[in-house]
């Protein structure tokens, strides 16, 4: 029997497995339609609970690098098909298997706990809830410790048997996510996330194997580690205070951090080596170590420049002899995704390198000038780069001139 993309297990009888799937599901009218609920007396779905920003910015770089090492570890294997044994308790074993000649062979098996599910079509995440409490996800929480979880955070999403509506930072990855890293009795070891149906949704699971799941650990320095809060912080919308998650995500790898009388710049320190972070008003970072770097706004921006030069581009037949792609955009792409996405330690050389790929024409001097002019004779569209005496970008213009 298969429900919702999930084989059963051969030793559980289909009706009991029905069942049990039945169960584990919010008691509420929608059932497996994942249908809207009504929001009577439920939260504001626009509106987090108060506390669950705070609560996010906080744990998530911590939850986010134990998912990077299972995401390697789920790699090692092979990236392997998956099947849930749910079985009537309530209890769930996590099983990866590689197709073979002989039939399916199983490469790893992890006992978890089925979160709950995700409708695409509903916006909705709905919690589930076994037969055994024990089993559940929402029942350790309802006592947890931890005083970031407000007893709002615990009415609205964590007790709750509604349909959760999802929004940017609440939904069923980042639920998922904090309630691994609260479990009552040990954090989860990774969040599994399982497709079902024809991208209907998705179901959430932890990983809670205590035995047989690989001690997977980041051995990196600390402070290479805490680098990694740049992708993060590009890539999960999660992250809405770069301040309050890189300081949480120091403490959290034992690293020792001040601030300036201003607030703008926190310095980390192993004991030994520094890094140091900069940081607007607004609590955005700007510059981490020797990468300058441009908020997700800033990104989206340049993004949605790039898309709108092409667009028109191809609206227009390209000036006689020139390009129809607009190459200072692509400079300009390129250049912040690469700083983005790794530590650039010489960024004008990098600017000076994407240039000449893209057959822009250098201002003079332009291996020692302060600022760097990059044209395109084509279009009369230029970029002008401003650099310290490190090598770093400091300010970056677009301008439009003539021959």
């Amino acid at each position: 029997m298969v429900l919702f993309g999930i084989p059963a297990s051969a030793t559980t009888g289909s009706l009991s497995f029905l069942r049990a799937f039945v169960g584990l599901l919010a008691l509420s009218k929608t059932s497996l339609s994942f249908s809207k609920s009504n929001n009577n007396g439920q939260r504001d779905p626009s509106n987090p609970p108060n506390g669950w920003e705070t609560l996010l910015n906080s744990k998530i770089c911590s939850a986010l690098e134990k998912q990077d090492l299972f995401h390697a570890h789920y790699a090692q294997l092979g990236n392997p098909s998956w099947k849930l044994d749910l079985q009537p308790t309530g209890k769930c074993v996590l099983e990866f298997t590689e197709a073979t000649t002989g039939g399916d062979n199983t490469v790893a098996k992890y006992d978890c706990r089925l979160v709950g599910s995700e409708s695409n079509t509903a916006g909705t995440f709905l919690w589930a809830i076994p037969p055994d409490p024990t089993m559940g996800v929402p029942h350790d929480l309802m006592s947890s410790k931890d005083p970031l979880l407000t007893q709002d955070i615990q009415t609205a999403l964590f007790q709750t048997r509604h349909e959760i509506a999802m929004t940017p930072t609440v939904n069923g990855y980042s639920i998922a996510l904090m309630a691994g890293l609260l479990l009552a009795d040990n954090p989860a070891k990774a969040v599994f996330l399982g497709p079902y149906g024809e991208e209907t949704g998705t179901l959430y699971l932890l990983i809670t194997d205590t035995e047989t799941y690989p001690n997977v650990v980041d051995d990196r320095p600390k402070l290479e580690r805490l680098k990694g809060f740049v992708s993060m912080a590009a890539e999960i919308p999660f992250i809405t205070n770069h301040r309050t998650a890189f300081t949480s995500y120091a403490n959290d790898l034992g690293l020792e951090w001040t601030e300036n009388a201003d607030k703008l710049v926190v310095t980390v320190t192993d004991g030994k080596d520094k890094l140091e972070a900069y940081f607007d008003a607004d609590d955005n970072m700007k510059r981490l170590g020797d990468l300058a770097l441009m908020t997700t706004q800033e990104l989206e921006m340049a993004k949605a420049a790039q898309a709108a030069n092409q667009q028109q581009q191809q609206q227009q037949p390209p000036p006689s002899g020139g390009d129809p792609n607009n190459k200072c955009a692509q400079l300009q792409m390129i250049f912040f995704q690469k700083v983005m996405d790794e530590s650039v330690p010489n960024q004008r050389q990098l600017f000076l390198e994407v240039s000449q790929a893209l057959d822009l024409t250098l201002s003079k001097n332009a291996e020692s000038a302060k600022e760097i002019e990059a044209w395109d004779p084509y279009t009369g569209e230029a970029v002008v780069g401003v650099f310290d005496d490190a090598n770093l970008m400091t300010q970056w213009r677009n301008v439009k001139k003539t021959a």
